[in-house]
């Protein structure tokens, strides 16, 4: 586990907590709460995955949050202690928090997100903030990650089992269901920031209404609730999964990734790329997982989400998260 040592503060924080840390588990609304709240709303500074490119401050703050790096942790604590100065609130938001290892950052950043060396971290640079975590049924949350890395050519098995086997193979496959260990995940903010600090919210308690959630937060943060549901109450149906999407064969999407298929791609005109994907793309349906698949993955993490269960209430998780059929 990381080592941290406490900096000592150069902006005092009020008795209400004004940073939020939102560590943005993929295919739970994300990407909707980064650009349509935390971004646009007046009493927010924000930090967070869809501005990292485009603010230098942003990418300091997140390599301080992510990864080992000593010389960006005080710079990171600069721009948050500033950014308090400037306005009453900060949101850091960021799917690397949990999952960044499978994103495309990880190509470039050496990124680990077991759960207890990024709270370590986090604690160590934000001191008192809120926690939120907005967690997804985990059998529901992979049939959504794998359908999303069909649409975006990431993957390429459409068959979900083979997708566990082939596209991810065992060692990723195993990580990936490590880091979708709930009751791990919550325990070890909780154990960094105390329980009262640590916030649980619950996708499928408002998927149909994320406005509700933008209020929640706005409250959270003392902020106007009125304002932030307005920012999110435009929002158009989202996560809606249509039964098809288009694109390649698995065979060329295997073909294009070898050494000898990548050079003939780099080495070919971009339009005549585009041109020959056109041929090849068509209309596939998404694989229906098997009976046995499903029970697996459910019973897989039945004592986590249990666990979860008896460390937040039994009445506040969806009985979808403790249910083997």
């Amino acid at each position: 586990m990381t080592q941290v040592h406490a900096l000592q503060p150069t902006v005092q924080y009020s008795a209400q907590p004004r940073v939020l840390l939102h560590i943005g588990l993929p295919k739970t609304g994300t990407t909707s709460l980064q650009t349509l709240l935390f971004d646009r709303h007046p009493e927010i500074h924000y930090f967070g995955q869809s501005n990292v490119w485009t603010n230098p401050h942003t990418e300091t703050v997140l390599r301080g949050l992510v990864l080992d790096e000593g010389n960006n942790v005080k710079a990171a604590y600069a721009h948050i202690s500033q950014a308090l100065e400037q306005r009453p609130s900060v949101v850091v938001s960021d799917e690397a928090f949990s999952f960044g290892e499978f994103m495309l950052r990880a190509k470039m950043w050496p990124i680990d997100s077991t759960p207890e060396n990024v709270s370590a971290r986090t604690k160590q640079i934000l001191g008192n903030a809120r926690i939120l975590i907005v967690l997804r049924n985990q059998l529901d949350w992979l049939i959504s990650w794998h359908r999303q890395g069909l649409k975006t050519g990431k993957y390429t098995e459409i068959k979900f089992e083979r997708w566990l086997k082939h596209d991810l193979g065992s060692t990723r496959r195993d990580r990936l269901f490590e880091l979708l260990d709930y009751s791990r995940l919550v325990s070890a903010y909780t154990d960094q920031f105390g329980p009262k600090y640590v916030d649980v919210r619950f996708y499928e308690d408002f998927r149909g209404d994320f406005p509700r959630l933008a209020s929640e937060i706005a409250q959270t943060l003392h902020l106007d609730a009125t304002d932030a549901h307005h920012l999110l109450a435009t929002l158009p149906a989202a996560n809606v999964t249509p039964p098809a999407f288009r694109g390649l064969p698995p065979e060329l999407h295997r073909l294009a990734r070898t050494a000898a298929g990548r050079a003939v791609l780099d080495h070919m005109p971009k339009r005549y790329r585009t041109v020959l994907r056109e041929l090849f793309v068509r209309n596939r349906a998404y694989d229906n997982l098997e009976d046995s698949t499903s029970k697996e993955i459910r019973s897989h993490f039945q004592a986590s989400n249990f666990d979860l269960r008896h460390r937040l209430g039994f009445e506040r998780i969806p009985t979808c998260y403790l249910q083997l059929h």
